[in-house]
């Protein structure tokens, strides 16, 4: 199976290391799951949601590890493209 990615700023990634997990963002909270990308989206969602002056940061993720909590979602604002979404509080 592809890998996924996770994508977050330089200083989340800081933090993360600190905790020892991949935490929720607030939009994670808010959606009440952790987002990720497929490689194939990787690009678009970065150039949506990120910005050079927040150094973004991509992990490269085994799918296989996420178990059951990882599941491919449809977003409507991406036009139906499935994402992978993680129903966990870290990975």
């Amino acid at each position: 199976m592809a890998p996924v990615y996770r994508i977050l700023t330089a200083a989340q990634w800081g933090e993360d290391q600190q905790a020892g997990a991949i935490l929720p963002s607030p939009l994670d909270q808010a959606s009440g799951y952790l987002h990720l990308s497929a490689s194939s989206e990787l690009l678009e969602t970065a150039d949506r949601y990120f910005s050079e002056a927040t150094d973004p940061v991509a992990l490269e993720i085994d799918p296989g590890s996420l178990g059951d909590a990882l599941r491919w979602e449809p977003v409507a604002t991406r036009g139906g493209a499935l994402f992978p979404h993680v129903y966990a509080p870290h990975i």
